[in-house]
């Protein structure tokens, strides 16, 4: 949303993922672009981890009121809890989350992974990006950020390991628009911002401000972030609930994103952005 919530700009391999967006009318902050890092050798055989199991250590920066690092804390266990979903990543995930008294332009949040089941979520709170969002909508920030989390579980995999890192670099459209999805859905659940219902209200009518068609786009930004919640919708919409996670799984599992996303949604990428289109120039209407 370009809300309150969260965004990332990734690139498979090891990765990080911004937020920023504010959850109001208006986006209140955009994502930055994702730092890589190397790791060594591929982590061995099947393993499993949960991630609503996954260990969670925070950073605070000293200047940090105390009443914000509570919110931030408390937030991220409950988008924590919203994930209870299985990973290839071995032992137990753990989760670095710096609380920071700076500000990063427009973006409220960014999530990067450190392989082998690590990963830092950066929440930037000295800044008018965080100080605008709406107080009711800053759990949907943390719901989006740990969506991050788990796509990077089955994506980011050490380099070596060429059956864990798809060839070439899944969509930012559909990276972005899960974790925005998966954000207002569940936030929807909980009744944040009216419900799910109103916040897509407000994500189709940004979507709607968006010319570039959905294959052209590239660093996301502003508006795009709900072109690309407004795509996965529709993905979710033709091939269920559950095709999300069978393509996640599939890709960590066969290493070839293209031939997952056919197996997951019962359509080639090429064919589904067409339809796509289609759905949009009807005004988002099925």
């Amino acid at each position: 949303m370009r809300r309150v919530v969260a965004v990332a700009a990734c690139v498979l391999a090891l990765i990080g993922c911004t937020s920023g967006r504010s959850t109001s009318g208006d986006r209140a902050a955009t994502r930055t672009s994702p730092t890589a890092t190397s790791t060594p050798t591929p982590r061995p055989g099947p393993c499993h981890a949960d991630v609503s199991a996954y260990r969670i250590a925070f950073v605070v920066d000293p200047a940090v009121p105390a009443a914000v690092a509570a919110e931030v804390k408390s937030e991220s266990r409950v988008a924590r809890g919203a994930y209870p979903v299985d990973t290839p990543v071995c032992g137990v995930g753990r989760v670095r989350t710096l609380i920071s008294d700076r500000a990063r332009g427009q973006a409220t949040a960014n999530t990067a992974s450190r392989g082998y089941g690590r990963f830092t979520i950066r929440v930037w709170t000295g800044g008018a990006a965080w100080r605008d969002a709406p107080a009711d909508l800053r759990p949907l920030i943390l719901l989006h950020e740990w969506y991050h989390v788990v796509q990077f579980s089955f994506l980011d995999c050490s380099r070596g390991n060429d059956a864990c890192r798809p060839a070439g670099r899944v969509p930012l459209w559909l990276l972005e628009g899960s974790a925005q999805y998966e954000a207002e859905r569940i936030g929807g659940a909980m009744g944040i911002g009216g419900g799910y219902a109103a916040r897509r209200a407000i994500e189709i009518r940004e979507a709607t401000l968006v010319r570039s068609p959905l294959p052209h786009l590239g660093r996301i930004a502003g508006a795009e972030y709900a072109l690309a919640f407004a795509a996965v919708e529709f993905l979710v919409a033709r091939a269920g609930e559950a095709s999300l996670l069978r393509f996640w799984r599939s890709a960590a599992k066969t290493g070839a994103w293209r031939v997952s996303f056919l197996r997951a949604f019962g359509s080639s990428v090429v064919r589904f952005e067409s339809a796509f289109e289609r759905y949009r120039a009807r005004g988002f209407r099925s």
